[in-house]
Protein backbone atom coordinates (compact mmCIF):
# COMPACT_ATOMS: atom_id res chain seq x y z
CA UNK A 1 0.00 0.00 0.00
CA UNK A 2 2.84 2.78 1.31
CA UNK A 3 4.95 1.87 -2.01
CA UNK A 4 1.87 2.11 -4.26
CA UNK A 5 0.90 5.69 -2.89
CA UNK A 6 4.61 6.59 -3.33
CA UNK A 7 4.77 5.45 -6.71
CA UNK A 8 1.16 7.24 -7.47
CA UNK A 9 2.81 10.89 -5.95
CA UNK A 10 6.04 10.50 -7.90
CA UNK A 11 4.04 9.93 -11.03
CA UNK A 12 2.06 12.64 -10.10
CA UNK A 13 5.28 14.92 -9.61
CA UNK A 14 6.60 13.37 -12.70
CA UNK A 15 3.90 14.74 -14.66
CA UNK A 16 3.89 18.03 -12.82
CA UNK A 17 7.07 18.68 -13.67
CA UNK A 18 6.53 17.44 -17.46
CA UNK A 19 3.78 20.06 -17.86
CA UNK A 20 6.01 22.67 -16.26
CA UNK A 21 8.55 22.37 -18.44
CA UNK A 22 5.99 22.69 -21.38
CA UNK A 23 4.96 25.88 -19.60
CA UNK A 24 8.32 27.03 -19.44
CA UNK A 25 9.63 27.12 -23.11
CA UNK A 26 7.23 30.09 -23.83
CA UNK A 27 8.64 32.12 -21.06
CA UNK A 28 12.11 33.26 -21.88
CA UNK A 29 11.22 36.70 -22.34
CA UNK A 30 10.60 37.24 -18.91
CA UNK A 31 13.51 37.59 -16.07
CA UNK A 32 14.43 35.16 -13.57
CA UNK A 33 11.89 36.18 -11.37
CA UNK A 34 9.21 36.63 -13.10
CA UNK A 35 9.69 33.01 -14.45
CA UNK A 36 9.41 31.77 -10.87
CA UNK A 37 6.70 33.55 -9.81
CA UNK A 38 4.98 31.99 -13.07
CA UNK A 39 5.83 28.66 -12.29
CA UNK A 40 5.07 28.97 -8.89
CA UNK A 41 1.45 30.28 -9.77
CA UNK A 42 0.97 27.79 -12.22
CA UNK A 43 2.03 24.36 -9.80
CA UNK A 44 -0.68 25.65 -7.69
CA UNK A 45 -3.41 26.27 -10.01
CA UNK A 46 -1.89 22.68 -11.47
CA UNK A 47 -2.66 21.38 -8.12
CA UNK A 48 -6.17 23.05 -7.90
CA UNK A 49 -7.24 20.99 -10.86
CA UNK A 50 -5.89 17.81 -9.46
CA UNK A 51 -7.92 18.24 -6.84
CA UNK A 52 -10.83 18.95 -8.47
CA UNK A 53 -10.83 16.10 -10.88
CA UNK A 54 -10.20 14.06 -7.75
CA UNK A 55 -13.92 15.61 -6.26
CA UNK A 56 -15.50 14.91 -9.55
CA UNK A 57 -14.14 11.14 -9.55
CA UNK A 58 -14.93 10.27 -5.96
CA UNK A 59 -18.16 12.15 -6.07
CA UNK A 60 -16.93 14.29 -2.76
CA UNK A 61 -17.38 17.61 -2.28
CA UNK A 62 -13.98 18.99 0.01
CA UNK A 63 -10.63 17.16 -1.16
CA UNK A 64 -8.01 18.24 1.78
CA UNK A 65 -4.52 19.23 0.57
CA UNK A 66 -1.70 21.22 2.36
CA UNK A 67 -1.30 25.03 1.65
CA UNK A 68 2.12 26.23 1.86
CA UNK A 69 2.74 29.63 3.10
CA UNK A 70 4.37 32.29 1.38
CA UNK A 71 7.85 31.04 2.28
CA UNK A 72 7.14 27.25 1.54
Amino acid sequence: MIAMSSLRKRETREQTNAELYRLSKGFKALTIAHQKGVLKTARGLLRIQRAYKTMTADNTRYVNFPVKGKNG
